[in-house]
């Protein structure tokens, strides 16, 4: 999947947009919850509150959106969102394509957690939203109980963690490698 620079125009676009996907995202996420009990919608903002643009925290906030709620690509696209933005939100989708299987569910294709973080890898906007987003799925407060199943989810979100930070200067080198040498 191509993913295109994110422009100074695309990041206008989020900023005058940005209230009203808060307000959409709450509406989708309404009457959902984290496993502390907590409306869903606010870890979608603390991850959003983190990223240092208008375009990174529209990707942030809608990060879990096609994979948990009935939106689609096009009614993204119907909003007018840039496809720097939605290539993104499709990067950091878990399943992404068995999600958009034809052939129904018999053959679907999966994806190992492992090959989901390592296609977040390849690009560092995502890779920075998802470290965000493992930062604050590992905030142990906010569960509610701690046993084995917790324990192992902490494990699973602190190995992926440790990979993509691994990963993170490497890919902000390529990132900037790449930017300098586009044409202006």
């Amino acid at each position: 999947m191509l993913l295109f620079p994110i422009t100074s125009e695309d990041d206008r676009w989020a900023e005058r947009v940005y209230t009203s996907y808060v307000l959409n995202v709450g509406r989708w996420y309404a009457n959902r919850f984290d496993k502390g009990g907590a409306p869903y919608v606010d870890h979608l903002l603390r991850v959003a509150s983190r990223q240092p643009t208008w375009a990174r925290k529209i990707i942030a906030l809608c990060h879990d959106c096609l994979e948990d709620i009935m939106t689609s690509e096009q009614d993204f696209i119907d909003s007018g969102m840039p496809i720097s933005i939605l290539s993104r939100i499709q990067r950091l989708t878990r399943n992404y394509e068995a999600l958009h299987w034809e052939g129904g569910d018999e053959g679907r294709p999966t994806q190992t957690y492992q090959e989901y973080i390592q296609q977040v890898a390849q690009d560092l906007v995502c890779l920075e939203i998802k470290l965000d987003d493992l930062e604050h799925n590992m905030e142990v407060h906010r569960l509610p109980t701690f046993g084995d199943a917790e324990i192992s989810l902490l494990k699973r979100y602190h190995r992926a963690y440790q990979y993509l930070k691994g990963q993170y200067h490497d890919a902000r080198l390529a990132y900037y490698t790449r930017l300098a040498e586009s044409p202006r």
